[in-house]
């Protein structure tokens, strides 16, 4: 569905694979056989709420289970590349479900505040947290990052604080937290805010 304007609006999908053939699936060290003629269903969902507010949601279900297998839902406020908010909401059948919220919001005409938090409900866990302050002019940046995560579920929290300096045409010294920044908060860009 298109507004008016010609941006898209509504976007649903509803699908399934059929096989026509047994296929052969490598596991690990061996070649196993899957006869299941159809795939699993899976559904999705893009909206666009208003001018900068989107929702993405996404749903697979297993016919041979009866019962869902992954699931996900999302909320993205992208005003412009530095007020940024995403909520969003992850699971997968007996192994993951997680929550992840992530924020750049300008405090003042050259600050702006960064974060994020992704956290696993199922260990009741922080998986990975980073807050900090961006400063960023048409000549140089600044950017102080405080992060706490963990590489494996089993292990403790590693902390680091990461502080990167940017001469813009130039060079960087420091973490490379500009691409923390992009990886972890969805539509934070690496072209210059200003």
């Amino acid at each position: 569905m298109l507004s008016d304007g010609g941006s898209e609006l509504l976007k649903a999908s509803l699908g399934q694979i059929i096989y026509f053939e047994d296929r052969e699936v490598q596991r690990l060290t061996t070649t196993v056989e899957d006869n299941d003629s159809n795939s699993e269903y899976v559904a999705e969902l893009d909206a666009r709420l208003s001018r900068n507010l989107t929702t993405r949601a996404s749903w697979q279900w297993d016919p041979d289970l009866e019962a869902s297998t992954k699931t996900s839902v999302g909320f993205y406020y992208h005003r412009d590349p530095r007020r940024i908010i995403n909520l969003a909401y992850r699971s997968r059948i007996d192994n993951l479900e997680q929550t992840d919220l992530s924020v750049a919001w300008p405090i003042s005409k050259n600050w702006s505040f960064i974060g994020r938090s992704n956290y696993s409900l199922r260990e009741d866990k922080s998986l990975d947290s980073f807050a900090g302050f961006e400063y960023d002019s048409c000549c140089w940046a600044v950017r102080i990052v405080s992060r706490h995560y963990v590489k494996d579920i089993e292990e403790d929290m590693n902390h680091a604080l990461m502080v990167q300096f940017e001469f813009k045409g130039l060079t960087s010294i420091g973490d490379p937290i500009k691409d923390l920044l992009a990886d972890g908060i969805l539509g934070y860009t690496l072209e210059e805010n200003f």
